[in-house]
């Protein structure tokens, strides 16, 4: 044999100058050897010189670029063989399907099966076994089991070519089928057939069936097989086993790149970012090349992290690389940025890329959408369209949170037009990111029916559906769909019981709160922070705030959600000091309070009339830059007021940048709690004239009380009638009793008691007790019998109405009034 190059030209020009160089045997050597040493150009060059080539010839030099991974010159040289009538034979056929495996391309691959059809060597194991591989990776297995099936003579390499295709593309189940089949036919397995299976369990995360095929490879010693041994480690880290996958991983005498992957990959699938990247450094340490999928999992671990610095040293190293315009690397590249926040970064990348395929496309759009940049995430969409590159589910997956972000219905409409032209409506993700979509649209009247239509339900379809009915206040039928869910045998998860604890809180049903929280901690949902939480929250809203303070003292981990909602029990429930002792308590262990704390804060301050600790919130508030929320400034209004300090409470009022209906209600209640009628009227007259927030039933409700509380019967009547008039607000009860109120005060009784009768609905226990009390102020025990007679029977227990007709008659000195 020539030792190297130089020996092997020498050789060639003593057979040129011995008169050989037309010897078609000759020719073949040194185009195969030639091709050993990686001189490609040179065993073209003696393939160009022959002018006879015979399909041996053909065959050895399309078989050198089939192995170089120059497809495109194969395919090329294998039309050119047909096109001068050189018969193709057996082995023909195996490289050029190779080329087209490579390529992923079923139409070239089914025309070569066409050839091959003609040629009559189908029969032939090794052509057939080409043909399954090819058909297999294209992802059609359909035509590689018809191939397997018509297979007179099968061999090991048949048999594992049909396994590792079904195993390649999930369909673990039927591989397990095919390997029973092939013991039965008394083919022994060997090593490729093991590695195929343990991928397929661990594609499955079967650990279990895993285990039984470890078993085997050790008793037919197969373990030291470094295939099957990266196929363990990965098998076993996919499904979660990361100490024995470690442990085999390290006790392993030779490892490649490939076994390095499958340790690093199991870490950041099991949510173990930093021991990935810890990994990976020590593979740069010993030496060992990184393949794509090296740099992909690292990426993917910067990301898992938000780690934008580690994430920039890898891109750096990437550019420098052979890997610069791979698409997997670069589709993680855009995936890591967009997930460390740098979505500019991510643009400017995909910009770059020389190459993008659908999933690039479909990982830009989810990064914007990610981000909150819905419009550019749409944008995106239409973008890649218009560039010809075909949505699959996965981009409908991506690009309908979008819409769910800015309640874009109209767009989530059209987008679901496209989603039934294509034919994804069928796919469970899809069905359920658009019904999820319709819900935060709040189109519930469109959710629904998809909802019902699905074929196929999973739990984050449930868990969508009844977050939807959930967040519009519709608890009884959220409930009523969560039992549903159990009825078809489908296992809640811990994101469906926050929706179902949530349903719970919004009707304040204790005893279903305290079943539902039997089931989570019977099903070890308990450790869920999210879901703890919930909890806390639905004891307080039940009352019941000694619960929700043993949930929370008992919590392993506490998050400043979880502080809020134990701040926001006790402000509900009328615990005003505690409120502001947790308050306290949670900045001394360092837990920074959000928007949602000072909110709850400030009507506690507002119930104890704590003025100063209202200005010290309120020093903190200006601080952390919260005055600039609606929110927190109509908070502000209310504690200032009730505090007395309506000149505070109107300077907060000035500030803001925005208001909102509350914000004028409050200031407008506020002056009309100190009896300041004028100023309360004036706030309204400057509401309507200056702004576009139009007044609800609470305004109209303060201002009936500013003209109670300062005697403008005129301007009260004025209010009523202009609020059905005018506004399109038809008085409730509570404006009734308002006006009652109002007369009474004034001394109107008999108008008063004309008005009561007049109403169009049932007066109620409001109506009838302002009527009450305004006889108590004017002394009047004929109307007062009246008005007491009535809440008599309404409210039958109340002994509070009993004590002041009482008081009626001991002020006009009838004892025996008092004594009845």
């Amino acid at each position: 044999g020539c030792a190297n190059i130089k020996s092997l030209k020498e050789t060639h020009t003593h057979m040129f100058i011995s008169g050989l160089r037309r010897n078609i045997f000759f020719a073949v050597k040194f185009v195969n050897m030639y091709a050993m040493l990686g001189h490609v150009d040179y065993a073209r060059q003696v393939f160009d010189e022959m002018s006879e080539r015979n399909v041996f010839l053909w065959n050895a030099m399309i078989k050198v670029y089939a192995d170089k991974g120059n497809g495109k010159e194969a395919l090329v040289l294998y039309h050119q063989m047909l096109q001068t009538g050189v018969q193709p034979d057996s082995f023909t056929f195996p490289p050029v399907l190779k080329v087209c495996t490579g390529l992923l391309s079923l139409q070239l691959g089914r025309g070569v099966h066409d050839h091959i059809l003609i040629t009559g060597v189908e029969s032939v194991v090794f052509v057939s076994n080409s043909l399954i591989t090819m058909y297999a990776k294209c992802d059609c297995l359909e035509f590689a089991r018809k191939v397997f099936d018509g297979m007179v003579e099968r061999d090991v390499i048949s048999w594992n070519a049909m396994i590792v295709g079904y195993a390649q593309n999930g369909h673990a189940n039927e591989a397990l089928v095919l390997y029973k089949k092939m013991q039965s036919a008394g083919i022994t397995p060997d090593s490729v057939t093991m590695a195929s299976l343990l991928q397929a369990w661990a594609r499955l995360g079967d650990l279990q069936q895993g285990k039984q095929i470890h078993d085997y490879v050790i008793r037919r010693r197969l373990d030291s097989n470094l295939r099957v041994q990266n196929s363990l480690v990965a098998m076993y880290a996919k499904c979660g086993s990361l100490s024995v996958a470690g442990s085999l991983f390290e006790n392993m005498f030779e490892r490649d790149a490939v076994s390095w992957n499958a340790m690093i990959a199991g870490y950041v699938q099991n949510g173990y970012a930093m021991e990935a990247l810890i990994l990976f450094k020590q593979m740069q340490f010993e030496n060992v090349k990184p393949t794509f999928v090296t740099m992909a999992s690292a990426l993917q671990a910067c990301a898992h992290l938000g780690d934008l610095e580690q994430g920039k040293q890898i891109h750096d190293c990437i550019i420098a690389s052979e890997f610069s315009e791979n698409v997997l690397v670069g589709t993680a590249v855009i995936d890591m940025y967009g997930k460390c926040g740098s979505i500019d970064f991510a643009r400017s990348f995909f910009d770059q890329m020389p190459s993008k395929n659908v999933v690039s496309w479909n990982v830009m759009i989810a990064g914007y959408a990610q981000n909150g940049h819905s419009d550019e995430a749409l944008a995106l969409f239409y973008q890649m369209l218009l560039e010809g590159t075909k949505a699959d589910s996965a981009t409908m997956v991506n690009v309908l949170p979008a819409c769910s972000l800015i309640g874009a219905r109209l767009q989530g409409r059209a987008l679901h037009g496209y989603i039934i032209k294509s034919g994804f409506e069928q796919d469970v993700f899809v069905g359920t990111v658009l019904v999820d979509m319709y819900v935060k649209c709040e189109s519930l009247d469109i959710a629904r029916p998809l909802f019902d239509k699905m074929i196929e339900k999973n739990v984050v379809s449930w868990n969508a559906m009844i977050a939807g009915y959930a967040r519009i206040g519709n608890a009884g039928e959220a409930l009523t769909l969560y039992n549903q869910m159990q009825l078809e045998d489908v296992m809640p998860d811990p994101a469906t019981m926050v929706s179902v604890v949530q349903a719970c809180a919004a009707l304040r049903d204790l005893q279903q709160g305290k079943w539902i929280h039997n089931y989570v901690v019977e099903n070890g949902f308990d450790s869920d922070v999210i879901l703890e939480t919930a909890l806390i929250d639905m004891y307080a809203k039940c009352g019941r705030i000694e619960f929700a303070y043993q949930l929370f003292e008992n919590m392993s981990e506490r998050n400043v959600v979880a502080w809020n909602a134990m701040i926001a029990g006790y402000a509900h429930n009328g615990y005003a000091n505690e409120t502001l002792v947790f308050f306290n308590q949670m900045q001394l262990e360092k837990m920074k309070p959000t928007l949602a704390t000072m909110v709850s804060v400030l009507p506690a301050c507002a119930h104890l009339a704590a003025l100063q600790h209202g200005k010290c919130i309120h020093g903190y508030i200006i601080r952390n830059a919260f005055e600039l929320y609606v929110s927190v400034g109509n908070s502000l209004i209310d504690m200032y007021s009730k505090c007395g300090r309506m000149d505070l409470a109107h300077r907060v009022f000035d500030k803001m940048p925005k208001k909102d209906v509350v914000s004028w209600n409050a200031i407008i209640s506020g002056y009309a709690m100190w009896g300041y009628g004028e100023h309360a009227l004036a706030i309204f007259s400057q509401m309507q004239q200056i702004t576009i927030v139009k007044p609800d039933h609470v305004t109209f409700l303060s201002i009936l009380t500013a003209c109670s509380h300062s005697g403008f019967v005129q301007e009260g009547w004025q209010y009523f009638d202009c609020m059905s008039r005018d506004h399109s607000l038809p008085p409730r009860m509570e404006h009734y009793a308002s006006m009652v109120d109002l007369l009474g005060r004034a001394g109107c009784l008999d108008e008063a008691q004309k008005f009561i009768q007049a109403m169009p609905f049932e007066p109620g226990s409001s109506v009838w007790g302002a009527f009450l009390g305004a006889c108590r102020i004017h002394c009047n025990i004929k109307l007062g019998e009246v008005a007491a007679d009535h809440l008599f029977n309404i409210e039958p227990e109340n002994t509070g109405y009993y004590i002041l007709m009482s008081n009626i008659y001991a002020e006009a000195g009838r004892w025996d009034g008092v004594a009845k």
